[in-house]
């Protein structure tokens, strides 16, 4: 499954906003979130929410000091895509200061649907099977009958 039609539009909100900014390192980011942009409208398979989020976060806290207004939209980002998908695992309580764009109905139940099966990644889906299995195997009710000496 591929990125989310709400983190899409996100990201481009995103990507507008920080256009006008006076970071230090701008430009460079600007050439670089266009290129990831161009990147997921040609192969939008090879992206999940998680991935850009990740990508977008790690550049954040590491560019930080000099470049302040790309946390800033980055931080909108997160938040505005945590009240519409519910799947980030927020370590604290935050304070709400984004109602920059509301989405249609439709666009959260889609995302919702798009989240459901990208958001469990396959080691977990994995481990699930697997710990399943074990308890199957542990089960004192089922029969022994494949048991033999």
């Amino acid at each position: 499954m591929g990125i989310s039609t709400i983190c899409c539009k996100l990201f481009e909100n995103m990507i507008e906003s920080y256009k006008n900014s006076s970071d230090e390192s701008r430009t460079q980011i600007c050439s670089k979130l266009l290129a990831i942009r161009k990147e997921i409208k040609a192969n939008p398979e090879i992206y999940s929410d998680e991935s850009l989020i990740a990508r977008l976060s790690s550049s954040a806290v590491i560019l930080q000091s000099n470049n302040p207004q790309f946390l800033d939209c980055l931080k909108t980002f997160l938040i505005t895509y945590e009240k519409k998908v519910h799947s980030l695992d927020i370590l604290a309580e935050y304070q709400d200061s984004t109602d920059k764009e509301d989405f249609s109905h439709e666009d959260r139940e889609q995302s919702v649907k798009e989240t459901s099966t990208s958001t469990t990644s396959p080691f977990f889906r994995e481990l699930e099977a697997a710990i399943k299995a074990r308890a199957a195997r542990m089960d004192p009710n089922r029969s022994n009958s494949s048991f033999q000496i």
